[in-house]
């Protein structure tokens, strides 16, 4: 038998981190400077290219527009306001 049986002596590697604090890592590098590309997130935050775009894409639901990450769904007011710009844009007569 071992003499610890549940195995608490630290171990080599990498030690573990909470993925909670990951994303809140990520998305507070991500919202301090939204042109930042993945890979920097990923070196700043310190994990890998492919966690990094996870976490962006699934956990905190953006993706990429014109070279900025953004939130998937509007808000009821940007939605109202993209909606007036819209129509506003669609009722001006064209100019050549």
């Amino acid at each position: 038998m071992d003499a610890d049986p549940l195995n608490t002596t630290p171990r080599p590697g990498r030690p573990s981190t909470s993925h909670i604090e990951t994303v809140a890592r990520v998305q507070e590098i991500h919202h301090a400077d939204r042109r930042l590309i993945i890979r920097e997130v990923a070196e700043d935050v310190g994990i890998a290219f492919g966690m990094c775009q996870k976490i962006l894409t699934e956990d905190l639901q953006m993706r990429r527009v014109s070279a900025k990450s953004v939130p998937r769904l509007l808000t009821q007011s940007r939605r109202t306001i993209a909606c007036q710009f819209a129509l506003t844009s669609m009722s001006k007569p064209k100019t050549i």
